[in-house]
């Protein structure tokens, strides 16, 4: 693995590092780096965070957290956490749990959580118990919002539907066959 990070060099002059040492190391380059991140977000008055599922290749639903805050008069976004689900699944309970487990294990106030931005699904946007209505019960002052990318991408998808890109594409066949 270290041949790989491009420490061939190290492990000419150390020999053999075992993976549980890598391991190590990167686990600690690691918790430098959140440490500093929550440093920086607790600085800031009000944070926001972008929140969104994905399965992996290994078919783990995992919770991917990024973070914005106001530094020096600037915004920054910054990647904070993954996290598995777990096998209860995509539901509005788990991914609330999990984002309110994430805040408490990083020590992050929610009650300076100034907005939350998902993408369209239930679990997330549901109005009798997704993610944001779960948030909002106990902190009411969070702004929801529907993800640019995610709407973005919705708007692209009902675009290869519309009747008049039909007929390109059936044009464009067309003209491959001949």
């Amino acid at each position: 693995m270290i041949i790989s990070l491009g420490g061939h060099e190290l492990l000419q002059k150390f020999g053999h590092v075992s993976n549980i040492n890598i391991c190590i190391f990167l686990q600690n380059i690691s918790n430098i780096i959140s440490r500093s991140v929550i440093q920086r977000i607790k600085r800031s008055i009000f944070w926001g965070a972008m929140v969104d599922e994905s399965t992996d290749v290994s078919n783990v639903s995992q919770f991917i957290t990024y973070v914005r805050f106001i530094e020096n008069g600037e915004i920054i976004t910054l990647f904070l956490d993954i996290r598995p689900l777990g096998s209860g699944g995509q539901t509005a309970f788990i991914l609330h749990q999990t984002f309110i487990g994430m805040a408490q294990s990083y020590d992050l106030n929610i009650a300076f959580l100034a907005g939350m931005c998902v993408d369209g699904a239930a679990s997330m946007v549901g109005i009798k118990t997704g993610l944001i209505t779960r948030i909002k019960i106990d902190f009411p002052e969070v702004e929801p919002t529907h993800c640019v990318a995610h709407r973005f991408n919705l708007a692209s998808e009902d675009s290869i539907n519309n009747e008049d890109v039909n007929e390109l594409k059936y044009a464009e066949n067309t003209c491959l066959t001949l």
